[in-house]
Order: C-alpha cells, then structure tokens, then sequence
C-alpha cells in the first residue's frame, strides 16, 4: 500500500485476527466523507 501500512500482518482488532479469512484491500483516499462496504455470499 502507498502509506506504508501491511494490512496482512495487522494485529490490532484480535477478534478479526482469530477469524478472517481473507484480506481485501480498500481503494480511494484514506479521509473521505462516504464510506461503502459490501459483504458478498
């Protein structure tokens, strides 16, 4: 990522730690006035 963060070795929320599967990456200005996820099946 260009600001220097690994989001794959992140430990920060412990519970996410213990059961994510799969990291996905976000796209756009880190400072934003909307926000979308979307969670598919």
């Amino acid at each position: 990522m260009s600001d220097g963060l690994c989001v794959e070795s992140c430990e920060r929320c412990p519970a996410l730690v213990e059961s994510r599967s799969r990291i996905v990456n976000g796209d756009g200005p880190a400072v934003a006035d909307l926000l979308l996820l979307g969670e598919a099946p």
